[in-house]
């Protein structure tokens, strides 16, 4: 009995590690161990069938079930999936048996969504062989799912295996991927909507490295932790910048203000300064004849009437002036 239970363990871990001979290239496939490299080969070749209509190869084929999709395709979008025979097989070996399907959710999976091709023992194998390397398929239209899978295998005669890939997709109306951080996620899932369980076909391997998911950013310092220094001189310097621009535009305001005064100022004594005014016209009657005024024969005196500062008037010519006439000798 004991010796029965490790010869099947031997070919467990013979099913697990053999060498593969094909994977899927475009779109990007998750990054398993049995969908990159040489790819692994999954036995034996009777359960193709059920392997492909229930995931990505499960735990034997190394998936880690569901990652955020990177890439989106637009719901009708005609797609590329290619694949590449990574060690030759004999030319008779590269018979049909490859298949690319889509699945959407739960309910609405490869068996449903067959895009190109056959698996061999569907009743429906298709033409497409593993030598063509690529297909070009039609996405449904008016489906649509922020979580899909792309799903190439090739089901392998006889190679005796198959070979899985799946690509982590969106399909959307306008082939944009959605905003991940506002929807329920489907990491870990072995596929979108289906839950992942521990035993049959489409088990998933808990050991694999999550796939297509973004590098989560590093998280923020705590409050008082040391950063290197760099956030707070930058502060510092943004700190001193702005101090520095508001100071400069200030004191160009104030030299702007102080300029404008001394102009208004300049402008009011202009308004204000007083011509001299024309004999006779609003000045006050000159002094009676005979008065002591101080002043040569001839010129008599008069104040201003908006300032009040005494004027000289030279009778008999008619002109004014603000200094006093000298004395004749």
């Amino acid at each position: 009995m004991a010796r029965r239970r490790h010869l099947l363990l031997l070919l467990a871990y013979h099913a697990r590690s053999a060498t593969g001979h094909a994977v899927m290239e475009r779109p990007q496939p998750r990054n398993a161990v049995g969908m990159q490299g040489t790819g692994t080969k999954l036995q034996p070749f009777s359960a193709a069938l059920e392997l492909a209509n229930n995931g990505c190869g499960g735990a034997a084929n190394g998936d880690p079930g569901v990652g955020r999709p990177t890439i989106a395709f637009r719901s009708g979008q005609q797609i590329t999936v290619r694949w590449t025979i990574t060690i030759p097989h004999p030319i008779d070996n590269l018979d049909t048996g490859v298949r690319v399907a889509a699945h959407f959710r739960a309910g609405d999976s490869f068996e449903d969504n067959v895009l190109a091709g056959g698996v061999t023992g569907s009743g429906d194998p298709g033409t497409l062989s593993a030598e063509d390397l690529e297909v070009t398929v039609t996405l449904p239209r008016g489906k649509t799912c922020d979580y899909c899978a792309i799903q190439w295998i090739w089901a392998a005669n006889r190679d005796g295996g198959s070979y899985i890939g799946c690509a982590d997709v969106a399909i959307t109306d306008d082939g944009t991927l959605p905003d991940y951080d506002e929807i329920a996620s489907e990491r870990g899932n072995v596929l979108p909507g289906v839950p992942a369980s521990a035993t049959g076909p489409g088990s998933i391997d808990p050991t694999a490295v999550p796939i297509n998911d973004p590098v989560p950013p590093p998280p923020p310092p705590r409050s008082g932790q040391d950063s290197g220094g760099s956030d707070g001189s930058n502060a510092g310097v943004a700190i001193g910048v702005t101090i520095g621009v508001l100071g400069f535009v200030g004191l160009v305001g104030f030299c702007y203000w102080n300029h404008r005064k001394e102009q208004k100022k300049g402008a009011a004594a202009r308004t204000t300064q007083v011509a001299f005014p024309r004999a006779g016209a609003g000045a006050a009657p000159p002094p009676p004849p005979g008065a002591a005024s101080g002043l040569p024969p001839g010129w008599s005196s008069a104040a201003d009437p908006k300032t009040g500062v005494t004027y000289y008037i030279n009778n008999k010519t008619g002109t004014s002036q603000w200094t006093p006439p000298e004395q004749a000798i």
